[in-house]
């Protein structure tokens, strides 16, 4: 964890407020460091967390956009915290799963009340952009 996804989002998005979470404290000591080296310190709070648990997390929600980059067991397992977590017509961007697992991993989120709106692929990896339409 180095907080790409969240430095990428600050940059992008410059007026945005990013609440960043990993379960390796390690990973957040970088993260704030990366943020820090970047000039984004003031737009990325991270924080150790397994899944939404952290208070920050869940005191913040919902939230117009959620990024993941874990595995497919993790997301299939926080799908249901996901959608809990994102705004009606929200979107969020699942990767970190291969092809013989996007089945499962579209499926729970669609059980959620997602909509599948663009499958990425490179090499044998997959992203998803799906949008909470319920």
């Amino acid at each position: 964890g180095s907080g790409i996804l969240s430095l990428c989002s600050a940059k992008l998005w410059l007026n945005s407020q990013i609440i960043a979470g990993d379960i390796d404290d390690e990973a957040i000591i970088v993260t704030d460091g990366n943020a820090k080296n970047n000039q984004l310190e003031s737009q990325i709070k991270s924080y150790v967390s397994d899944g939404y648990k952290h208070e920050a997390i869940k005191n913040n929600a919902p939230y117009d956009m959620i990024l993941c980059n874990i595995l497919a067991n993790p997301l299939i397992a926080f799908a249901p915290d996901l959608a809990n977590h994102l705004k009606s017509n929200g979107y969020c961007i699942l990767s970190g799963f291969i092809d013989a697992q996007v089945d499962d991993v579209i499926s729970a989120h669609e059980q959620q009340g997602l909509k599948l709106i663009k499958l990425y692929s490179l090499d044998n990896w997959r992203a998803a952009l799906m949008q909470k339409v319920n």
